[in-house]
Parts: C-alpha cells; structure tokens; sequence
C-alpha cells in the first residue's frame, strides 16, 4: 500500500506518495519503515485519512471561542489540525479528539 504523506508547502497542506527509481526510468511506490530496536520493524503511517470538521456545524458564529468533540473509531493518532481563520488546539481522550478554536 502506498503511504499518503501529508508535507506543508508555503502554509497549504498538500498530499505527496514517496517513489523510489529502482533504475532504468522504472519508479516505484516506497514504503516507509521505522527500526524501533531490537531488529523490530514498525511501517510508517500506513493509513492517513483526512477528516474535515466544520465548527459550529452550519455557518459562522457570533461565539468567539468554541469546542467540538469528535469520536474516531481505531485513533491511533492526530498528524495535524488546521483553521482556514484564527486559532485551533486539540486534546485527545482515548478515540475522542477534543477541538478547540477561537477567533
């Protein structure tokens, strides 16, 4: 499976498949591997998905600040959390992600 890696590009987030030539104009789709010790070997980020979440649901909002839980099935971690306006932080909780936002 190829990985999707998320890479930043002047602010905007973009959406990049490593490939590796292994010769003779013949490219590949590479897979990325962690050694975390003892000959073990972890696959790196071998499922992101992206999620958009819409604060408040419908619409903007007098509200300044605002907060959003949302459950995730299998979470295993966040990579990033992005506003098109003002502030974001997020906590997590288990499979919950906790998002805040303001501005």
């Amino acid at each position: 499976m190829a990985q999707n890696i998320i890479i930043n590009i002047g602010g905007v987030n973009k959406n990049s498949v490593p490939y590796i030539n292994i010769g003779n104009g013949v490219w590949k789709v590479a897979t990325l591997w962690l050694n975390i010790g003892n000959n073990t070997w972890k696959q790196c980020y071998s499922s992101i998905q992206i999620m958009t979440v819409y604060i408040p649901s419908s619409g903007d909002s007098s509200s300044q600040s605002q907060s959003k839980t949302i459950s995730i099935t299998g979470l295993q971690s966040v990579v990033d959390c992005t506003v098109n306006t003002g502030s974001v932080s997020y906590t997590i909780s288990g499979t919950n992600v906790i998002i805040d936002v303001s501005g």
